[in-house]
């Protein structure tokens, strides 16, 4: 894919932008529920507001007319998402929680 477009309006954990990061596809997304959690404008994606398609289009052509920002964005999110998103690295602090919790009793 050239890029992954993310316009939700509500948002929790999207899967689709993980997947996205890990492929090393570009981001375009709202900045939405966790969204803003797991990218950073401008580093790793790039965000909009919810309810501007005038920005989202923006967004999306500042990625398909610029191959150097989009090479940039998807490296910066690929490394993001292996160094915290690979499903290893969830259970180990999926794991970690459970021992902090337990100790904490």
């Amino acid at each position: 894919a050239t890029c992954l477009v993310l316009p939700s309006h509500t948002e929790g954990l999207p899967l689709a932008l993980l997947e996205a990061m890990l492929a090393g596809v570009p981001v375009v997304a709202t900045s939405v529920g966790g969204v803003p959690e797991i990218v950073e404008d401008g580093r790793d994606a790039l965000l909009v507001e919810p309810h501007d398609p005038g920005a989202l289009a923006a967004a999306i052509g500042r990625v398909l007319d610029d191959p150097e920002l989009a090479t940039q964005l998807s490296e910066a999110a690929r490394r993001h998402a292996r160094a915290d998103y690979t499903p290893d690295r969830l259970a180990e602090r999926v794991s970690a929680l459970y021992r902090e919790v337990l100790a904490n009793r």
